[in-house]
């Protein structure tokens, strides 16, 4: 059970090129069991090459429909250049 308020959610990138991957898009997507999408936090990042930490800060108050601390989310993370 998750408590109410803010939170923060660490994503492990593993960026492979000599380059960095400027003005990355990083989502965490927060899925009701029913398959609603309550919440998706953007946060956008330079990504260094290996692997490195991201860290994603959410809050409850952002969930449509209302968070509600009993009820199991599927949170899925993803990353793009686009």
């Amino acid at each position: 059970m998750t408590t109410t308020g803010s939170h923060t959610t660490d994503v492990l990138l593993n960026w492979p090129a000599a380059v960095p991957l400027e003005n990355a898009h990083v989502f965490l997507e927060f899925v009701t069991i029913i398959g609603t999408v309550a919440a998706e936090i953007p946060v956008t990042t330079t990504v260094q090459l290996g692997p490195i930490i991201v860290p994603v800060e959410w809050n409850t108050d952002d969930f449509s429909p209302a968070f509600q601390p009993d009820e199991d989310y599927i949170v899925m993370a993803f990353w793009t250049d686009w």
